[in-house]
């Protein structure tokens, strides 16, 4: 039995698009290994906040997160777990 491994690496970047808006994305490589079994797959995350101008002090932010291809281990594909915030 040769175990267990995962592996994740990814970088991101964030930029102001004005005053009120910003934006930011971040990709990611994911590599698991089951039993001398490996699979890869990518990801990408995306963002934007904005300032409400009206009510100081107050932003709205929404994000998707783990969009990309699943995970096919053999003959099998597993989802990664797309989540909007």
């Amino acid at each position: 039995m040769e175990g267990l491994t995962d592996l994740a690496r990814g970088a991101g970047d964030g930029r102001a698009l004005n005053d009120s808006i910003s934006v930011g994305a971040g990709a990611k490589v994911l590599r698991e290994t089951i039993d001398g079994v490996s699979a890869g797959a990518f990801a990408v995350d995306a963002g934007v906040l904005a300032a409400v101008s009206s009510l100081p002090g107050l932003s709205l932010g929404a994000a998707l997160l783990n969009a990309g291809p699943g995970v096919r281990f053999q003959s099998r594909t597993e989802s990664l777990p797309l989540l909007g915030r």
